[in-house]
């Protein structure tokens, strides 16, 4: 079982190292993706803003602007041999006259963007203009504004440049006589896709603290069951050796009635069936403890709250006591009233299994305190002890059911490992609450409050 449980963790552990590794990497594409899609936003709007701005610097043919654009082509010239009169004495000077003949071609309202575009790029490549960097800042911010990226930048023109380095925003201008590129600097670009990508990113932390934390839960819920299964085993031990004792005795008396003349004698038979008795009684007990604990826990049996002398009745349960030799038990009363609103039964419980515990883990000359006290809204019960006490890693796993102490002189100790548990049971049926201090080799403290 203990192999299969470790095999089934490590292959928890794998699982959930995986999911956080691909958390991990779904995080860095998703930055990494949106770091370029940034760069290629500045970028086109870095091309857009140099595109409005040739179209501003070049003035284009007017004809582009009616109703249905136009574009004049030249086609012909011919030399003209009668010229009229009026426009000889127009053209005196001149030695020849020629008649240039243009067509008009009408420009698609789709295209149109392209032709001027086209026409800009050559005319200012026929007039060499240069690139005014001041002209173009103002473009280029209205773009970023309306891809919503209003970040401060500046430009920078490179001249005699071909191409664009790597991981910079910039446009190569090819239209001109000398190349050049222009790019723009901005601040912490990682910083900006960080923060346009939080919602992402806190969805991805949340979901990696998720794994962590399932992985976590898994590992502690395995280790449990690990560690409920050494209780487990550990109560079958127990309860085989708690049965093998009282099976032993009532065999042996049976055989001495049935073969060895003992049911001749009545003394004998009288002595061998007060020992059976005695050891049925303490099977019922334990039985009884055991059908208790269920019942207790399924809340098919309730408190029957009454006025009790408490006094009375600890100090009745703990002349029981007084029979354990070299055993010294101190009680001490501060409570002011001599009646609290409880039950009896369970409350003899309680102290019972608790003085019984600190005498049986106690190694020489156990010292119990019991003490009361109490205030007008609710009672207190401790029970303190000079035993071997108990680490503090375990506290938190003794009121377990069938929980048992793994080392030390604990192995000594006879039980089931139900004492605890159902001191707690009782303690909450009665609306209290149990707490435990307790250190190696110096002793252990119960600490019980219940409302009055």
């Amino acid at each position: 079982m203990r192999k299969k449980f470790q095999f089934i963790f490590a292959m928890a552990v794998l699982t959930a190292t995986g999911i956080l590794i691909f958390q991990l990497y779904w995080v860095y594409s998703v930055y990494m993706v949106s770091q370029e899609n940034l760069n290629k936003s500045l970028t086109a709007a870095l091309d857009k803003s140099i595109i409005s701005y040739e179209l501003q610097q070049n003035v284009l043919p007017t004809s582009l602007k009616n109703k249905v654009p136009t574009l004049s082509v030249f086609m012909d010239t011919t030399v003209e041999k009668s010229v009229p009169d009026s426009l000889k004495s127009m053209l005196k000077n001149a030695k020849t006259i020629f008649t240039v003949q243009y067509k008009s071609l009408a420009i698609n309202s789709n295209d149109l963007p392209l032709v001027k575009l086209m026409l800009a790029r050559l005319i200012a490549q026929q007039l060499d203009s240069p690139i005014n960097l001041n002209g173009l800042l103002e473009n280029y911010k209205k773009e970023l504004i309306k891809e919503s990226l209003p970040l401060p930048y500046h430009l920078v023109l490179r001249r005699s440049q071909k191409i664009v380095g790597k991981g910079r925003i910039g446009v190569v201008i090819n239209f001109l006589k000398t190349p050049a590129v222009i790019e723009a600097e901005f601040g912490n670009l990682g910083l900006l896709s960080l923060k346009r990508n939080v919602v992402p990113a806190i969805v991805s932390f949340i979901l990696i603290c998720l794994s962590a934390g399932c992985m976590f839960y898994m590992g502690h819920m395995i280790r449990t069951q690990i560690r409920l299964d050494d209780i487990k085993n550990d109560f079958i031990n127990n309860v085989t050796h708690e049965l093998r004792t009282p099976i032993s005795i009532l065999n042996t008396s049976n055989e001495a009635l049935l073969h060895f003349g003992a049911a001749e004698d009545p003394q004998k038979i009288y002595r061998y069936l007060q020992i059976n008795t005695t050891v049925l009684q303490k099977l019922s007990e334990n039985v009884g403890r055991i059908l208790d604990i269920t019942q207790y826990e399924e809340g098919y049996k309730l408190a029957k709250m009454e006025l009790v002398k408490i006094k009375d009745l600890i100090e009745n349960n703990l002349r029981l006591f007084e029979v354990w030799p070299d055993t010294k038990i101190i009680f001490i009363n501060n409570l002011n009233s001599t009646e609290v609103v409880t039950d009896s039964y369970m409350v003899s419980t309680i102290i019972s299994n608790l003085v019984d515990n600190a005498i049986k883990y106690s190694r020489s000359n156990p010292v119990v305190e019991v003490i009361l006290s109490g205030s007008t809204s609710s009672w207190q019960l401790i029970v303190k002890d000079n035993g071997i006490g108990m680490d503090a890693a375990i506290l938190p796993f003794i009121y377990d059911k069938f929980f048992r102490i793994q080392d030390g002189d604990l192995h000594e100790v006879k039980g089931y490992g139900l004492g605890l548990n159902y001191v707690k049971q009782l303690v909450l049926n009665l609306q209290g609450t149990i707490k435990v201090e307790s250190e190696l080799r110096k002793g252990t403290t119960f600490i019980i409050n219940f409302p009055q």
